[in-house]
């Protein structure tokens, strides 16, 4: 292989991590707006009734 080849060769490996890179991004991007959509709720009333004792609990500590 001569010089042209090894870069052309360079080129093609630059180019091909540059668009899987890109590709990587979106989805993070897309991973992050879906995350900040999610509404976190507690799974029932009772689970969510005992973390507002606990926590009242804790602030007269």
């Amino acid at each position: 292989m001569d010089r042209l080849d090894h870069s052309k060769t360079y080129q093609t490996l630059i180019e091909e991590t540059a668009a899987k890179m890109l590709a990587i991004d979106v989805r993070l991007d897309i991973m992050q707006e879906t995350s900040q959509e999610t509404a976190v709720e507690p799974k029932d009333l009772k689970d969510h009734d005992l973390q507002t004792k606990c926590k009242a609990l804790q602030a007269k500590i």
